[in-house]
């Protein structure tokens, strides 16, 4: 049984994912980039009813898994001489990839940064409260504590809440299809007015 429980995701989190989806447009979808996958979809001859289905599994699905799978399934069932997704498949996996590596990045920085702002609250209440050495040094191993476990937590990704990492992977995965989408249709539409 799925738990549709919705994730709130802060400001600063959707900043981060549109920051790192800009920068993969640049990266892989400006002008005359390789990595272009819209475009490799159409080279390749991929048709509009195949680029429909993968946009409507993007928004309706509720897990990142589900995307990978659909993706290996056209793959693995196409016939071997139409050699269209066996070609897209392994890019655009690597690049669902690249993404679920970066939400983890985005998400396991937050439990840190929510204990280094509670370390940097405790100096402050002991600054405005009282300055003397005594206090201060009562202070010091908890704050010393508590930014050890900040420390800890940038690199561990047992710490990350998973629905907030499956909420922003969606994100980052929906973002990446619209690019391969928009460039799709573009490079598509380029084809036919060459062909005139």
């Amino acid at each position: 049984m799925q738990d549709n429980t919705f994730v709130k995701i802060d400001d600063k989190t959707l900043k981060k994912i549109d920051v790192y989806l800009e920068k993969l447009y640049e990266k892989n979808y400006a002008a005359g980039k390789e990595n272009n996958l819209g475009k490799l979809m159409a080279e390749t001859g991929l048709g509009s009813t195949q680029i429909r289905g993968l946009e409507q599994l993007i928004f309706s699905a509720t897990r990142f898994s589900q995307v990978i799978n659909y993706i290996k399934n056209q793959a693995g069932k196409e016939k071997k001489e139409k050699s269209q997704w066996t070609k897209i498949a392994p890019k655009l996996i690597n690049q669902l990839s690249e993404l679920e590596q970066e939400a983890y990045r985005i998400v396991q920085n937050y439990p840190a940064i929510n204990l280094f702002s509670q370390a940097i609250d405790s100096v402050n209440q002991q600054v405005e409260a009282d300055q003397t050495n005594e206090k201060w040094s009562k202070m010091a191993p908890r704050l010393t504590k508590q930014l050890k476990e900040a420390i800890s937590l940038l690199n561990d990704k047992e710490s990350c809440d998973p629905a907030t990492v499956i909420e922003i992977k969606m994100r980052l995965a929906r973002g990446l299809i619209k690019m391969i989408v928009a460039n799709y249709y573009y490079s598509q539409s380029q084809k036919s007015i060459e062909g005139k």
